[in-house]
């Protein structure tokens, strides 16, 4: 955490000696699954989360994953491409069988309460990142460790566990921030079924609903409270320390690949409404599974009648990392010279991931999943696809 500041605030809440927590930053996505690959990375816990399906160019970052030189963890519910390459597989609890608040971008928390025992020996994260570390303090003999997780020992998992963190995120380390939570106790959080938005500092305003307008007066608390004129919208925050409104004018960028001669098409990837990122659940809905089976490669009309590709033929879209094999659906959506190809099918000869960029911005370090450079060309007409959802035996 590079701010001394708020690296001491953490550590105050944790009771724990002020300059434990390292000052340098960790990696980002990219750049620690390239750490993997270049061994400075040994061990890596993932939760809940499919990198060996979801990254950009993700062949190489999957042979870093599945290599003898690092000991990979996966928590998850389902198996998944990411539970294949694992050395140690944590079943946890779902959704609805664990008790936890949800957040989003809209700033809304709301409580999901336990509703169903999860199944065989599946266990909440919180519950087996505490007792992790609670080994882990035995292990090292590490009393910071042991300090940081004690106000937890013993409080059962389905939701004493989750409301102790939660009191302690909220009451500890966003009071008179601009995400101030204090409002938002377990209590409130459920009697409000829309659940609450922040800023929401006090009881009272949480169970209004919280902030629906942010920096604006008579709307948002904070706004009244720090208001330094009469102005009806008031910024502040760390992003507003002058208490202004800051809009970033960028110069435009290119994509790091654009197409050319030999790759003359863009590609461009995304979701599709039936499924949520890698199908690792809704691939498992019969339903969702029968309504969009397998993916496929948006064309427009103009780019497929000078590839000879008509509607439901398989052609293979190919860039300078990998190559995939998929049905065509030939349609106006794609402007001429780009193609969009759905990016959640689990099988290996369709996983378009393989084929984008792992370039990323440096500012936000996001990856090009959207924009790179490609060929198409037509391999047959229609084939009969199967759909493919991965099993716990691979």
């Amino acid at each position: 955490m590079k701010k001394e500041k708020l690296r001491n605030q953490v550590e105050d809440a944790w009771g724990v000696p002020r300059g434990r927590i390292p000052p340098k930053p960790g990696y980002h996505t990219m750049a620690m699954f390239q750490a993997v690959n270049d061994k400075k990375i040994r061990a890596i816990w993932i939760n809940c989360s499919s990198p060996a399906q979801s990254l950009p160019n993700v062949t190489p970052y999957r042979e870093g994953m599945k290599s003898d030189d690092v000991f990979m963890v996966c928590t998850d519910i389902f198996p998944t491409k990411t539970t294949e390459c694992a050395n140690l597989i944590l079943p946890t609890a779902f959704h609805f069988e664990k008790t936890g608040v949800y957040g989003c971008t809209e700033r809304r928390s709301q409580i999901t309460p336990k509703a169903v025992d999860a199944p065989g020996d599946a266990m909440p994260e919180v519950w087996i990142v505490r007792e992790w570390a609670l080994k882990l303090a035995k292990e090292l003999n590490d009393p910071v460790i042991a300090q940081c997780v004690a106000p937890f020992v013993g409080k059962e998992p389905d939701f004493e566990l989750p409301e102790a963190i939660w009191d302690e995120y909220t009451q500890k380390l966003t009071k008179h921030r601009d995400n101030d939570l204090r409002g938002a106790t377990y209590d409130v959080l459920k009697s409000m079924a829309d659940g609450v938005q922040w800023p929401a500092p006090t009881k009272e305003f949480a169970l209004t609903g919280g902030t629906v307008m942010k920096f604006v007066r008579g709307s948002d608390p904070m706004a009244d409270s720090e208001a330094k004129d009469d102005k009806p919208y008031q910024f502040y925050g760390p992003a507003h320390a002058d208490k202004k409104l800051w809009i970033w004018l960028r110069p435009y960028v290119g994509a790091d690949e654009e197409p050319d001669a030999e790759y003359p098409l863009y590609l461009s990837t995304g979701r599709i409404i039936d499924h949520w990122h890698t199908t690792s659940m809704t691939g498992r809905v019969p339903e969702l599974l029968r309504a969009n089976p397998y993916s496929f490669v948006e064309i427009n009309p103009k780019d497929a009648k000078k590839m000879g590709v008509r509607p439901g033929d398989m052609v293979e879209i190919e860039s300078r990392r990998g190559k995939v094999e998929m049905p065509a659906k030939v349609v106006e959506g794609p402007m001429e010279g780009m193609v969009f190809a759905y990016w959640h099918d689990m099988h290996e000869d369709r996983m378009i991931n393989k084929v984008c960029n792992d370039a990323y911005d440096p500012g936000s370090k996001e990856p090009e999943f959207k924009i790179c450079s490609c060929r198409v060309r037509r391999l047959s007409g229609p084939r009969a696809l199967t759909p493919y959802i991965t099993q716990l035996n691979g």
